[in-house]
């Protein structure tokens, strides 16, 4: 696998931060608590006002930090599959959108993995030649980058229609180098296209040999 040097970007986002706010209960308006459902240890804390405090005070912060997180990845998404949009993938370069989700890896893996996942599947439902270009772009990543993000993206695009799109997968199992790949392509279905068909078969006998 080759590796990329690059060079740093910065992009920075406004995100929204959104607050819950507090609720004053008092035990008349409680339910009786069905002991098979809830539980007894959480129960007992809402009678008791200093603790139902501090779980709200925890809830709510814990709830506005994953809307915030989510919120976040799905701003850089739009950004990843703009640029892959307008990028264009030439074997052996390095692409605008290679350099940006090299960058943001470095930042935050997790998040890098959300923006990534949440991009291809915006682009899954565009313009076939998109969801190609991403794929090869992808295909250039180091698959320690992506993990699972990869194989499901393997998966998912040998099921597009657009027998551009499932060229573009072998193409990236075929930078990615992985054992278990074998598995996955022996596993889709056959596209009944002779030079696809050939080339799945070409991809997996090559991996089979570098074990």
């Amino acid at each position: 696998m080759k590796s990329n040097t690059l060079s740093t970007s910065d992009t920075s986002l406004h995100t929204s931060m959104t607050s819950i706010s507090n609720h004053n209960f008092r035990s008349s308006d409680l339910p009786m608590f069905n002991l098979k459902f809830i539980d007894q240890g959480f129960a007992e804390k809402i009678l008791d006002k200093s603790e139902l405090s501090y779980d709200l005070k925890s809830n709510s912060s814990s709830l506005s930090s994953t809307y915030d997180q989510d919120l976040k990845a799905k701003k850089y998404a739009e950004i990843i599959a703009d640029m892959a949009v307008a990028d264009d993938f030439v074997p052996g370069e390095l692409s605008k959108t290679g350099l940006y989700l090299e960058n943001l890896y470095r930042k935050d893996k997790a998040l890098f993995r959300d923006c990534f996942q949440k991009a291809w599947l915006e682009l899954f439902i565009r313009d076939e030649r998109h969801m190609a270009n991403f794929i090869c772009i992808a295909s250039t990543l180091d698959y320690d980058m992506l993990e699972d993000r990869a194989d499901t993206l393997v998966i998912a695009g040998f099921s597009h229609v657009s027998t551009l799109v499932n060229e573009a997968v072998i193409r990236a199992v075929e930078m990615w180098e992985q054992e278990k790949h074998i598995e996955y392509l022996k596993n889709m279905r056959p596209a009944n296209i002779g030079w696809l068909d050939n080339y799945k078969d070409s991809v997996i006998r090559d991996l089979e040999r570098g074990l």
